[in-house]
C-alpha cells in the first residue's frame, strides 16, 4: 500500500514524500534518502520487493527535488538537508514504535546518511549506503571549481546542469530511458549544493574509526558518477562496516540488471541485524 506524506521543514518549506506499507504486519522499516536530481518515487520497485518481505519503506523528496518545494537542485546549507533526515527519523520512530529501523542512503543520500550517522548518532539497527557521493568519479576541473567558489560568494543559488548521463545509471537501458522521461527528475545543481556536498565528502574521507551503527556499504565497480575507490577507502578506514563491491555494476545498484540479487543482499543483511540490540 502506497500513501502520500506531507510535512513542513524547519523553515516552513513544503516537503512531499511516499511510504510503502506491506499488506501484513510490518516486520521492519527503512527510511530512504534519495540522490541528486531524482525523487523518492523512483524507489517504488525496491519498495515493492521489500513490502513482499514485510518491510515498509518511506522517504521524502529532498528540498529542491521531486514534489517538495524549493529551487531545483539548491539547498541553503548542508544542515538543512540533515534536518530532513532528522524529520524522517522521528516520524518513522513515532509511526512504527518497537520495529527494527534502518536508513538507506543512495548517492547524494549516501553522503547525507553517513554524515548524519557520525554527527547525530541516531538509535538505528543499521544503515545501508549505496554508491555514495564521497567524490565524483571524475575530478572537477580546477577552473570550474574556482568559478563555483566565486559564484558561491556572489550568488549561491546559481544552478547549472549536473552533467549526469542517464545511460550511466544502470546497464539496463530501460532505466536511463525512464529517467529521461520522468517529469519529476531534474538536472540542476546549485554552486552552494555542490560545494557543500564536496566539503562533506572530504570530511567523511578524513574520518577514521568505528561507525556508530552497523553499516552496509555497497558500490558498483564501473560507476561513472560517484567514485568507487573513494567508497573502498572509506570502508578501509572504518569499523562496524561491511563492504560489498559489485563487479561491473553502474551507479544505481537497486536498478541494475542483477537488482534482485542486490535487494536480496540488503534484505539478508537487515534481517541479520534486526534482531540485534538497538544501537543508541
Amino acid at each position: 500500500m502506497e500513501i502520500e506524506l506531507h510535512e513542513r521543514a524547519f523553515d516552513g518549506l513544503s516537503l512531499e514524500g511516499r511510504a510503502w506499507l506491506p499488506e501484513e504486519e510490518v516486520r521492519g522499516v527503512v527510511g530512504v534518502v534519495h540522490g541528486l536530481g531524482e525523487h523518492i518515487g523512483r524507489y517504488a520497485p525496491a519498495a515493492e520487493f521489500f513490502n513482499r518481505q514485510g518491510w515498509a519503506l518511506a522517504g521524502y523528496d529532498l528540498r529542491g527535488h521531486g514534489r517538495s518545494a524549493g529551487k531545483r537542485g539548491h539547498t541553503p546549507d548542508y544542515e538543512s538537508l540533515l534536518a530532513q533526515l532528522d524529520l524522517l527519523y522521528h516520524s518513522l520512530r513515532e509511526g512504527h514504535p518497537g520495529r527494527p529501523l534502518f536508513f538507506w542512503g543512495h548517492s547524494m543520500g549516501g553522503n547525507l546518511v553517513l554524515y548524519w550517522l557520525l554527527s547525530r548518532k541516531p538509535a538505528l539497527h543499521g544503515a545501508i549506503v549505496t554508491g555514495p557521493w564521497l567524490q565524483t568519479a571524475r575530478p572537477v576541473p580546477a577552473p570550474l571549481l574556482a568559478l563555483a567558489h566565486l559564484m558561491n560568494l556572489l550568488f549561491p543559488p546559481f544552478a547549472q546542469s549536473n552533467g549526469l548521463d542517464p545511460a550511466d545509471l544502470s546497464r539496463d537501458p530501460a532505466v536511463g530511458q525512464a529517467y529521461r522521461n520522468d517529469p519529476l527528475v531534474h538536472d540542476r545543481i546549485s554552486v552552494r549544493t555542490a560545494l557543500e556536498m564536496m566539503r562533506a565528502g572530504r570530511r567523511l574521507l578524513n574520518h577514521r574509526g568505528n561507525l556508530p551503527v552497523p553499516t552496509l556499504l555497497m558500490h558498483g565497480s564501473a560507476d561513472r558518477m560517484t567514485s568507487f575507490e573513494a567508497s573502498r577507502r572509506f570502508a578501509d578506514q572504518h569499523g562496524n562496516l561491511q563492504w560489498v563491491p559489485w563487479e561491473g555494476a553502474f551507479h544505481e545498484l537497486h536498478h541494475e540488471t542483477n537488482r534482485e540479487e542486490v535487494l536480496q543482499t540488503m534484505l539478508r543483511w537487515m534481517e541479520q541485524h534486526a534482531t540485534h540490540p538497538l544501537t543508541t
